[in-house]
């Protein structure tokens, strides 16, 4: 006999919320160093003439301001995993019993541990993660064009993939 869908749902999360904590962790850091250090303006990469000025989808400042969006996107994820990951460690059989049955009392905790706010959450969680990327392929579109374009064409991709199982799982619920 299998294991009830309320204790699947909180191991699901007690694997997914350490992921999400250590990508955001690590992009965060990443895009953080990056952002406040002087990057090369993409314009000026000919290896042959240095003064030469290439043509570049975006400018150096608009790399910068996908880079810190990304870096936003990041420490956001990383917040609501960390703040969900607590609630979890001390309200674990709630989060398990609310999954099946809405529970009363502490109407923010319900609306967050059923089901539906669950469900919500991962779809918030992947978003930012995903938007996170999706800047990150932005700014590589600036230095090495067809890898950017086809980093944001998978990035685009796996969102309409999430959001398809997202709203086909919603449905079923």
């Amino acid at each position: 006999m299998g294991k009830p869908s309320g204790e699947r749902a909180v191991e699901w999360w007690e694997g997914f919320l350490p992921a999400v904590i250590g990508v955001s962790t690590f992009g965060g850091s990443i895009t953080f160093s990056v952002i406040v250090s002087e990057i090369a303006d993409p314009g000026r990469l000919n290896p042959s003439n240095q003064n030469a000025v290439t043509y570049t989808r975006f400018q150096r400042e608009t790399v910068r301001m996908f880079l810190a969006l990304s870096w936003l996107l990041f420490i956001m994820a990383l917040g609501v995993a960390s703040m969900v990951a607590q609630l979890l460690s001390f309200h674990r059989e709630r989060f398990r019993d609310n999954f099946e049955k809405p529970m009363s009392g502490m109407p923010i905790l319900n609306m967050i541990t059923n089901g539906g706010g669950l469900h919500g959450l991962s779809l918030l969680l992947n978003g930012l993660m995903l938007g996170a990327f999706y800047f990150l392929s932005l700014a590589v579109v600036a230095y090495v064009e067809t890898v950017g374009w086809i980093a944001v064409a998978f990035t685009s991709t796996y969102v309409l993939i999430v959001g398809g199982v997202w709203v086909a799982h919603a449905v079923r619920q």
